[in-house]
């Protein structure tokens, strides 16, 4: 019996002998067996590539949606729709994975509306997007469409992914943005729980409050919420980490509050002032100048 270091094929090469190595496995046909069937399943295994490639190339041929036909004598696409990189299972070039891809990301807005917010923000994250006004009393968009069949709700922000799903509301809008780019969101284990924490308190404590001015409320429905306003802002103004609510760096936190700066200023509220040099601040910025030109606020 031999060992593996005692393995006689190098030896009968060293001696100028052929090998012949079935003869040193008399004895083991559960090993012939397997060697032969492996080829025998090598073989079958490489005549189904063929085939498969001679069944695409026959289908190019007669279905032109598929990218083969006349001027295509190899069944592949067109030259002109082809690019240089590996050959896909059909011997055809295959595309590149680095091909710019057409975006289909979409925001419906309302000028001067809380999605201002999410318009600063999508631009800040330098995201490729589209952008439609919505008249928010007909429910009808800038191109004719009924609004509701985009977002039931009836109101904006409605944000239409590449996926071509809809996602409404500031909170979920402004998170998935700065999941895009992690420089709109707070560093840090914790730092997307505050992120939303922050974005929760705008959205609840603040936004809601302004419903008086822009829901024909009274003087004194008025009065009152202006008294609310003007304690949230207090309580933003002490919880400000830096020149922005989390520090040094631009969150989307602060394009929501920025627009909800700029709701107080219309409806003739004061801030505090460290809130009013912050919403000095944010006009200066490339992505609020930017959005604030779309909806011709400025």
């Amino acid at each position: 019996m031999c060992r593996r270091s005692d393995a006689p094929f190098p030896l009968a090469e060293a001696h100028g002998q052929q090998a012949a190595p079935l003869r040193f496995l008399k004895g083991t046909p559960g090993v012939l067996r397997r060697i032969r069937g492996e080829a025998l399943s090598h073989r079958r295994r490489r005549r189904s590539v063929l085939e498969g490639r001679r069944r695409l190339r026959m289908a190019r041929t007669t279905d032109p949606s598929l990218g083969g036909g006349a001027g295509s004598p190899d069944g592949c696409p067109p030259r002109s729709h082809r690019v240089a990189g590996p050959r896909d299972r059909s011997g055809c070039r295959a595309l590149s994975r680095h091909q710019p891809r057409e975006t289909t990301l979409k925001l419906y807005y309302a000028s001067g509306a809380c999605s201002l917010a999410d318009h600063i923000a999508l631009h800040a994250a330098g995201l490729s997007f589209d952008h439609e006004e919505v008249d928010l009393k007909a429910k009808r968009t800038k191109g004719g469409v009924d609004f509701t069949t985009i977002n039931p709700k009836g109101y904006v922000p409605a944000l239409v992914l590449d996926s071509g799903e809809v996602l409404s509301e500031n909170v979920a809008i402004l998170d998935w943005i700065a999941q895009q780019d992690t420089k709109l969101a707070p560093s840090g284990p914790m730092g997307r729980t505050h992120l939303l924490e922050a974005l929760a308190f705008i959205s609840t404590e603040l936004h809601k409050s302004f419903k008086p001015f822009f829901a024909g409320g009274t003087d004194d429905e008025k009065a009152k919420a202006g008294e609310m306003i003007g304690k949230r802002m207090g309580y933003m103004a002490g919880a400000m980490q830096g020149d922005y609510v989390f520090g040094s760096s631009v969150s989307v936190a602060d394009h929501y509050l920025f627009v909800m700066l700029l709701w107080a200023k219309r409806a003739e509220i004061e801030p505090p002032a460290p809130l009013a040099a912050f919403r000095e601040r944010m006009m200066t910025l490339p992505a609020v100048q930017k959005a604030m030109q779309h909806e011709e606020l400025i």
